[in-house]
Formats: C-alpha cells, sequence, structure tokens
C-alpha cells in the first residue's frame, strides 16, 4: 500500500522549498451571493422556459455550495439552476441545481450536479434559473444562494 501527497500537500511540505499555495485553497473565505424572486410581487406567472437572472460571481469564484429553497407553487413546476456563457465557460442551464420539482410541497435542494461541484470560473458569470415546467405561480418567494471562495 502506497501514501501518496495532494497537490497541495506536496507544495507545502515535500517540496524544497516549499511552494506557495493559492489562498483561496488553503485558508480562503467563504462568501455567499445570495438572490430571491418574489412570486406574489413579480407581476408574472411563472412559464415554460422563463429565466430569471440572479446574482453574477465574480473572476476566480470557485463554487463550494449552492442552496435553492422554493415555496409550493402548484401544478407539476420544475426549476433549474446553472450559468451563462462567459467567453470561457459555456453555457449550463442546470450545472448546479437539475429539476428540482417544486410543487406540491416547498422544497430546498443543495447543488446536485457534479458540473458546478467545486468549478472555478476565471472570468464574471451570470447565475440564472430556468422553469422548465410551470405549475400555477402561488404567493412565495425562490431563494438562492452561492457559497465561494474567491481569494
Amino acid at each position: 500500500m502506497a501514501t501518496l501527497n495532494g497537490t497541495n500537500y506536496k507544495k507545502q511540505y515535500v517540496d524544497v522549498p516549499s511552494t506557495k499555495i493559492p489562498v483561496g485553497e488553503q485558508a480562503g473565505r467563504v462568501r455567499c451571493a445570495y438572490d430571491d424572486y418574489n412570486l406574489a410581487t413579480s407581476g408574472v406567472a411563472l412559464a415554460n422556459g422563463d429565466t430569471i437572472l440572479l446574482m453574477k460571481l465574480p473572476a476566480g469564484a470557485r463554487v463550494v455550495e449552492v442552496l435553492l429553497d422554493s415555496p409550493d407553487v402548484g401544478g407539476t413546476s420544475l426549476i433549474e439552476l446553472g450559468w451563462a456563457a462567459n467567453g470561457v465557460d459555456l453555457v449550463d442551464a442546470d450545472g448546479f441545481i437539475t429539476s428540482l420539482d417544486i410543487s406540491g410541497a416547498a422544497a430546498m435542494q443543495r447543488l446536485n450536479n457534479p458540473a458546478g461541484a467545486l468549478k472555478q470560473f476565471t472570468v464574471e458569470t451570470q447565475v440564472y434559473a430556468t422553469i422548465t415546467n410551470a405549475g400555477a405561480a402561488v404567493a412565495g418567494i425562490l431563494q438562492f444562494a452561492v457559497l465561494y471562495v474567491v481569494e
């Protein structure tokens, strides 16, 4: 059985002289980008294919967690969360959360798509939600949070 070294362990404890590790990979501060969408005050009923533009992640952001909290919006509503093309990364409409069923009961989902797990964006990136199957919108607030390290 072998003992292997992770990249940053090797840089810090094996290499002579040691190599500096990027702050965001060793002692970075987790930041939270939060946004919401109020169904009651929006004045727009959700429809299939609707896009809700949310926060923008800064250049260098490495995503460590994503949360989506939803009220019961009725019908057979589905929502997904991803990012827009940014000149470096291709669009991925469900890169963070794939097809969360937000009908019949309130729902909360964490990051569930490996494409967005620990992804680092090298340029500013637009996050957005897409309604993929719209039910009857009711009062309530869709809440979104992306936790990331950027330094």
